[in-house]
C-alpha cells in the first residue's frame, strides 16, 4: 500500500475527492489532506508518502513553489497537479519540476481511479527496480568477498 497525500484549498473538492475515491482499491493509502502547501510541506517529513496530488492556486505556498521544494529534498515522491488552470506556462513549469501528470478539473471519479491505477502500477515497477538493484548489489558483495578470500 502507497501512501498519498492531497493538497486543495477548496474543502468541497478536497472533500469530494477523498470521499469519491476507493482509495485501498486503488492500492493507496490517503495518509493527509490539507488546504495549503506549507502545511503540506511541514508534514511530508512526518507522512512520507509516496505521492503527493496538488493544486496551483493556494494560500502560503501554492503548488508550484510546494512542487520545487518536494523536487529538491524528496526526489522519490511523486507529484501531481489538479488544477482547473489550463495554462500553458504552468504546464511548462510543471515539466521542468518533473510533475508525474498534470490532470484538469473537473475530473471525475472514473478517471482519477483509472489514474490512480496507473500510478500504482508504476509505483510497482519502481519498487521492483529498486529491489533487484539491492539484490544485485548483494550478490556482487558476496561473490567480491569469497573471491577476496579464495586469494593465497
Amino acid at each position: 500500500m502507497y501512501k498519498i497525500i492531497m493538497i486543495d484549498d477548496e474543502d468541497e473538492v478536497r472533500e469530494g475527492i477523498k470521499r469519491k475515491t476507493n482509495w485501498e482499491a486503488c492500492g493507496f493509502q490517503l495518509v493527509g489532506d490539507f488546504d495549503n502547501g506549507r502545511d503540506a510541506y511541514e508534514a511530508l517529513e512526518r507522512l512520507q508518502p509516496d505521492a503527493v496530488i496538488t493544486d496551483i492556486c493556494m494560500p502560503f505556498m501554492d503548488g508550484m513553489q510546494l512542487t520545487e521544494l518536494i523536487a529538491a529534498n524528496y526526489r522519490d515522491v511523486k507529484v501531481i497537479i489538479v488544477t482547473g488552470y489550463e495554462d500553458f506556462e504552468y504546464a511548462k513549469q510543471a515539466i521542468k519540476l518533473k510533475v508525474k501528470d498534470y490532470l484538469l478539473k473537473p475530473i471525475n471519479s472514473a478517471e482519477f481511479t483509472e489514474f490512480l491505477h496507473k500510478l500504482r502500477l508504476e509505483l510497482d515497477e519502481e519498487r521492483k527496480q529498486r529491489e533487484d538493484v539491492t539484490f544485485l548489489r548483494h550478490q556482487f558483495n558476496e561473490s567480491h568477498a569469497a573471491s577476496s578470500r579464495a586469494i593465497p
